[in-house]
């Protein structure tokens, strides 16, 4: 089955990765998990999460130009952050939006939360819900946070995701932003309909 617009790796239980998981399998004779690809952060794998990521975000902006919202722009510069290192660097958002002609800017930020990672497993995310996804909206709260951060007068969605499709918290307010709840009196109006058939479009591909 599909999570976020992808199946799972073919062959991937003959690929031998050389993280401490896969060496750890390799050695057991065990073959590895097929959607391993989409958290290890070792070496070349990570382009698979990367284009899981991009694909979201992209599916995102295809429905907000569908919406006829104005100057949806793919990685719009937010100013700088400091890096691990310590110096300046870019920091851009995933998508930014107006809702009308010279509305205010809002950016989305697109998060995917790994739900087998070791430090949620750590957190009891077998057990406790949304874990994962809160972990991943308060490190990037934190991020859009810091003082050479350009802060969209529209504010800041957090499209928030784990990687089984699972919806987290922060995603509830953005899809309530980006696609309006219909007025039940205006509930048969072709015009209206349309953010909410958008919405169930976007969801039925990501989750």
């Amino acid at each position: 089955r599909q999570r976020l617009l992808y199946a799972p790796i073919v062959g991937a239980s003959e690929y031998a990765c050389m993280c401490a998981v896969g060496m750890a399998a390799t050695a057991r004779g065990e073959s590895l998990d097929p959607w391993h690809p989409y958290f290890c952060k070792h070496g070349s794998v990570i382009t698979c999460r990367n284009h899981r990521h991009n694909n979201i975000r992209d599916a995102l902006a295809s429905s907000l130009r569908r919406l006829d919202r104005r100057d949806v722009v793919i990685e719009p510069s937010m100013g700088s952050r400091r890096g691990p290192s310590g110096q300046l660097e870019a920091c851009r958002g995933d998508v930014a939006f107006r809702a009308t002609d010279g509305g205010a800017q809002t950016v989305v930020d697109v998060t995917v939360a790994e739900v087998a990672s070791r430090s949620y497993l750590e957190d009891r995310s077998h057990c406790n819900e949304n874990v994962p996804s809160l972990a991943r909206e308060r490190v990037k709260r934190t991020l859009y946070a810091g003082p050479d951060i350009r802060q969209p007068p529209g504010g800041l969605l957090l499209l928030s995701l784990e990687s089984t499709g699972r919806l987290g918290p922060a995603s509830k307010e953005c899809l309530r932003q980006i696609f309006p709840p219909i007025n039940r009196a205006d509930r048969f109006e072709p015009d209206t309909m349309q953010p909410s058939r958008e919405r169930s479009h976007l969801l039925s591909r990501i989750s």
